[in-house]
């Protein structure tokens, strides 16, 4: 299982392996007080170590801009809505075959494509890529992996986002009903 800093910050609820790489990438945003962890190069670093996807994981300003980008693109998947028109991003699977072994280009980002890659057809191909969704929370939208049993969850925190939710929903009612109040005869 992979273990990540992204999501568990955040308290969500984990994807099963190998949608845990989507979930982490998709999770590297700022909410409330997390910080955005591709801000720069070091943090894109530092995150790429904390998941372990190389040996010596690296992030330049070119992979950085990859990350960001694919990033970007995982959300809009999940259901983010861009705030920009949507770049396409292609995900090229490069593995290397030498020596009678296959392995998968060893530079941080490249495993990160990889695992996204197979993790997106593996996900679409079970139906479970169904279940990674975004925070409704529209002040969170951080990924989660919905566990119940109909699929129909809706907050990565229920306790948290849910019950600011309803909170919401009841002032909103409770307001309108008292407008209406107020503008009835008496």
């Amino acid at each position: 299982m992979l273990e990540d800093v992204a999501t568990t910050r955040y308290e969500a609820n984990p994807a099963p392996d190998p949608l845990a790489m989507v979930q982490a990438l998709a999770n590297t945003i700022s909410v409330g007080p997390g910080e955005d962890l591709l801000a720069s190069a070091d943090s894109a670093t530092r995150w790429l170590a904390s998941i372990a996807t190389a040996r010596h994981p690296v992030a330049d300003e070119a992979s950085l801009g990859r990350l960001r980008s694919l990033r970007a693109a995982l959300r809009v998947v999940l259901g983010d809505h861009p705030p920009a028109p949507e770049q396409p991003v292609d995900l090229t699977l490069r593995l290397r075959l030498r020596d009678g072994r296959v392995t998968v280009v060893d530079d941080g980002v490249d495993v990160v494509e990889a695992g996204v890659a197979l993790a997106l057809l593996e996900g679409r191909a079970t139906g479970e890529l169904s279940r990674l969704k975004l925070c409704a929370n529209p002040d969170c939208r951080v990924a989660f992996y919905d566990h119940s049993k109909n699929g129909g969850g809706k907050w990565h925190s229920p306790t948290r986002c849910g019950n600011a939710a309803r909170v919401r929903a009841h002032r909103s009612r409770t307001a309108g009903e008292a407008a209406a109040d107020q503008e009835r005869p008496s």
